[in-house]
């Protein structure tokens, strides 16, 4: 089965949040999960799983809107997003 990561902008994206949201979160999340060479820049990834652990440690209600993007995305096709 193929797994999919995401990003800490897409995220950001996903929640309707701005963009310095993402570069905060990128300095408090665990080592990313997966490192994407492409083109000039490298882009970090995280698993679903660890998006669930961060969304853990967070207060509300952002724990709940990371929860929901995360049950969303497990359930429904990347290309449908």
């Amino acid at each position: 089965m193929t797994e999919y990561f995401y990003g800490t902008r897409d995220m950001a994206r996903r929640l309707d949040r701005a963009i310095n949201v993402a570069v905060q979160w990128d300095k408090v999340l665990p080592e990313a999960d997966v490192v994407l060479y492409s083109g000039t820049k490298p882009s970090k990834g995280w698993s679903l799983s660890t998006w669930r652990d961060f969304a853990s440690s967070r207060r509300e209600p952002l724990r709940t809107d990371l929860l929901t993007v995360i049950e969303h995305l497990e359930n429904a096709p990347p290309h449908r997003d």
